[in-house]
């Protein structure tokens, strides 16, 4: 059931996360991403408006709430893993009452994650003076397309017309920067990053505020790491992938039609697969 409407554009603290998911209207940039290859409009359309349930995002979720202090209401379940018929039913009760069920090896592994981010020299600094959770709404001026992001952590404007920095919260396998920045364009973290910056921009909270990413191993010892994006061609072509999944949305929805894939294709393998067939002919 929806306890909030949202009617109109604005910054929402304190929103509820089941009620911001429940605005399916308002486009998000996880589903935007669904838009755009290797997905297409069809499996946008087939998986709308369904919330996966997988360990990983489990922990995730209790990560951000161990280190904001707000967020998913855990419930820790004693047993070493899901395989007895105690352990899921434990889970899915969970599930039905809107609660992020977690092994007990797994709210450990939360704990020592959130206390490597609170130990590290610069991410506890990023995550003080400002609110927790907050979401916000916003119309796309290109495209007219109703957006939506649920910012982890937004801080107070800084005083003195100084440059706002929002951080964001990722857990993943390295936090090496090279590594990460795989991850991230593998994950479309850099679209975003983009979509973020756009709904404060928009919403006027600030003309050109810093992204961080604040990265911690999922294995020990935790190692975190602070990061950002700034390479102008990165940023450009992110933000154009963007444009076009919003653009496309727009228009499938106006036609109510949400193709997948047409026609006939033109086949490539790639240059990995080529360097292969190379030194097998040679």
């Amino acid at each position: 059931m929806v306890l909030v409407k949202i009617t109109k554009p604005g910054l929402y603290p304190g929103l509820p996360e089941a009620d911001y998911r429940s605005h399916h209207e308002w486009l998000s940039v996880s589903s935007a991403k669904k838009l755009l290859p290797p997905s297409c409009p069809a499996k946008y359309k087939a998986t709308a408006g369904v919330e996966e349930h997988k360990p990983q995002f489990d922990v995730g979720k209790a990560f951000h709430a161990k280190v904001l202090g707000e967020g998913a209401d855990v419930v820790v379940v004693d047993a070493l893993d899901w395989r007895s018929k105690d352990a899921k039913d434990q889970r899915a009760a969970a599930y039905d009452a809107g609660r992020v069920p977690l092994l007990i090896a797994d709210a450990l592994l939360v704990d020592a994650m959130a206390q490597a981010v609170l130990d590290h020299d610069t991410a506890p600094h990023l995550f003080r003076n400002g609110a927790p959770e907050v979401s916000a709404f916003w119309i796309d001026p290109d495209t007219g397309v109703q957006c939506k992001a649920r910012f982890d952590y937004l801080p107070d404007a800084p005083a003195n017309g100084g440059r706002l920095i929002v951080p964001d919260l990722k857990s993943a396998v390295s936090a090496d920067p090279s590594e990460f920045a795989r991850a991230a364009a593998r994950y479309g973290y850099l679209l975003q990053q983009v979509h973020y910056t756009k709904a404060l921009q928009v919403l006027g909270v600030h003309s050109d505020p810093a992204f961080l990413f604040c990265v911690v191993e999922k294995e020990a010892p935790h190692l975190v790491n602070v990061g950002q994006f700034t390479t102008e061609a990165d940023l450009l072509l992110s933000a154009a992938a963007l444009d076009k999944a919003l653009r496309l949305y727009r228009d499938c929805l106006a036609a109510d039609h949400w193709p997948g894939w047409t026609g006939v294709t033109d086949l490539s393998l790639p240059t990995w697969a080529l360097y292969q067939l190379e030194d097998i002919a040679s």
